[in-house]
């Protein structure tokens, strides 16, 4: 009785209220294949998905929204503490934007280098302005250790995103002892 409910709302079997699926989908050489072109790392996507924003996005935009009105309503009015909100908020937001537009530029474009620079100043941006808050509230000793926090990890983007290209490492999907798995 519920595995015919069970198939029809999970589309297999043609139950009521789905369709049935395709049979290529059952079919495990057309499986083998699909896997086939995950695994050398080609795009596998829903035409209608470039353009649709997911609903975790949204929602982590509405609470990144509703936490700077937020914090800017607390401040009372100090005119250091709105315009760090406001430039940590356009901040997120541009990085958030210049990440979206990295994901679907061409693998080997000049754009996608740009794009990469662009993330890394956004990123450099916000960890200095967020270490300089920081630091302002802790004694000297503190204060020293989180800008020095600061400098190793920004060091540490750099070379891994930027002084490094994508080209050194290696373009086949890797098992967990780093054996190629093609």
């Amino acid at each position: 009785m519920f595995g015919g409910l069970w198939r029809g709302l999970h589309g297999i079997g043609g139950g009521r209220g789905a369709p049935a699926l395709p049979a290529s989908t059952l079919d495990p050489q057309a499986a083998d294949a699909r896997l086939d072109l995950l695994m050398v790392g080609e795009e596998v996507e829903h035409p209608r998905r470039r353009r649709a924003i997911p609903w975790l996005t949204m929602a982590g935009f509405l609470f990144l929204t509703s936490n700077s009105g937020i914090a800017i309503y607390r401040s009372g009015g100090d005119p250091l503490s709105v315009l760090f909100v406001v430039f940590s908020y356009v901040d997120l937001i541009l990085l958030f934007v210049m990440l979206r537009w990295y994901e679907r530029a061409p693998a080997d474009s000049s754009r996608r280098e740009w794009i990469k620079i662009a993330v890394w100043s956004l990123t450099t941006l916000l960890t200095v302005a967020f270490a300089y808050r920081v630091a302002a509230i802790m004694p000297l000793p503190m204060a020293v250790l989180v800008w020095a926090m600061t400098f190793v990890t920004l060091k540490g983007i750099y070379h891994a995103f930027l002084a490094h290209p994508e080209s050194s490492t290696t373009s086949a999907p890797q098992n967990i002892i780093g054996e190629s798995a093609v």
